[in-house]
């Protein structure tokens, strides 16, 4: 059998090359001197019977995508974390249902070996033959898409929109679509009559009453607070000057895809105190990450954060200095701190954010590897050089993408009892 391995990051090179020490095959690692991903995939395709990639299964999925042809010819695809947790087969190929190769990678580095929905060339799937074993039943295929493709069906979720928004709106509107839903955006300030001056708690006993759930993003987190006390349906912050949890849930979702792990990872974000600040405080010290937070004097986190933040001890860190808090970073985070161009309030801002800019030069004080993470959208030039983003692209639009599949997750939690 020929195999070919793929590593990320530094820490996924030394994975690969353990398994490629007991199970002998060529290892690569993307970029810094190696083979592109695209080239890589189309390459290994075409001559090896097995690929292994070495983190980050979502780019690894899509970078098969274009040359999966039949099982009869495919070579067999599995993901491995880099820290060597789990063996995934994502792709039987010719091999059957990869799941001897998972195995023996698993039986090299400790991983559990994971029982997939891999089928093999008769089409027969791995966990169905897995649950025979264990006395399970077995669902059909139609009710498994059924359960999988409508956890919404009959569900009708309003998306209401009190200021701009291109990844909030659009991510919430496929992926209720995608969950059999039927969601409705409305332009709170030009389109309801909360526009004209009709009480916030009469919009919300209105909307509590069509609607399972509702999505808002606005301004101010006591009227999300209030909206949700009178609804009567569940309430998902959007966006709030105070608060970007959707948001953090998918940063916290792209750095475990990519690193494995999120515990004891540090986190470094840099730029204003706001919503994304106290959601990554928080979100971050929950999920077990050291996190540091840079921010100019008076752009300060909120206080009941730092309080939260407080109970950390040293595995939270408030700075001034972006210099200091990137040191030894495994994950840089900022975003855009100049939303009003051209007015007073902009030029103050530039004036207090300078030296806050994530650079090249500034990201050589983070680990080799880093990783950087921007909410979008970004205003190259200001908090974010146009380098360190286009060099960081794949990871900040994975982020993007991770929007989609976490509210998904969220709407499932919250309207089908997942």
């Amino acid at each position: 059998m020929t195999r070919a391995y793929l590593a990320f990051t530094e820490k996924g090179l030394a994975l690969a090359q353990k398994l490629a020490g007991a199970l002998p095959g060529t290892v690569d690692r993307c970029g810094h001197g190696g083979p592109g991903l695209a080239d890589w995939a189309a390459e290994q395709f075409a001559h090896a019977d097995a690929l292994i990639f070495v983190g980050a299964v979502g780019i690894a999925v899509r970078a098969i995508a274009p040359h999966c042809r039949s099982k009869a010819v495919d070579p067999a695809v599995v993901v491995l974390d880099e820290c060597g947790h789990f063996a995934v087969p994502i792709l039987s190929g010719h091999l059957g249902g990869a799941n001897d190769l998972v195995r023996a990678l698993a039986a090299v580095c400790g991983a559990v070996p994971v029982i997939t929905t891999a089928t093999d060339a008769n089409g027969v799937f791995a966990v169905d033959e897995w649950a025979r074993h264990q006395n399970c039943a077995v669902l059909e295929p139609e009710r498994i898409k059924l359960v999988s493709g409508a956890l919404l069906a009959g569900k009708t979720v309003a998306l209401m929109f009190s200021k701009a928004s291109t990844r909030t709106r659009t991510s919430f509107e496929v992926g209720v679509y995608q969950l059999g839903g039927l969601g409705n955006y409305m332009n709170a300030a030009t389109e309801l009559q909360s526009g004209r001056g009709e009480p916030l708690k009469d919009t919300a006993r209105v909307l509590g009453r069509y609607y399972d759930c509702v999505v808002w993003r606005t301004y101010r987190q006591c009227d999300l607070e209030e909206f949700a006390e009178l609804a009567g349906v569940p309430v998902i912050n959007g966006l709030t000057d105070y608060a970007h949890p959707c948001q953090v849930l998918a940063d916290l979702m792209t750095i475990r895809e990519r690193r494995g792990t999120l515990e004891g990872q540090k986190l470094c974000f840099i730029g204003d105190g706001c919503s994304m600040a106290n959601s990554l405080i928080v979100g971050g010290l929950l999920a077990g990450m050291r996190v540091t937070c840079v921010c100019p004097e008076g752009y300060r986190p909120a206080a009941d954060v730092l309080m939260f933040a407080h109970k950390y001890g040293e595995k939270f860190h408030l700075l001034t200095d972006p210099a200091e808090g990137v040191k030894d970073a495994d994950v840089v985070v900022t975003s855009a701190w100049n939303t009003a161009p051209g007015t007073p309030e902009s030029e103050r801002r530039l004036r207090d954010f300078a030296g806050f800019q994530v650079t090249s030069r500034l990201m050589e004080g983070a680990k080799p590897d880093a990783m950087l993470l921007h909410c979008l959208p970004a205003h190259r030039g200001e908090e974010i050089s146009t380098a360190v983003f286009e060099e960081h692209a794949d990871e900040i639009f994975d982020e993007a993408e991770n929007r989609l599949h976490v509210q998904k997750a969220v709407l499932a939690i919250l309207l089908a009892g997942l």
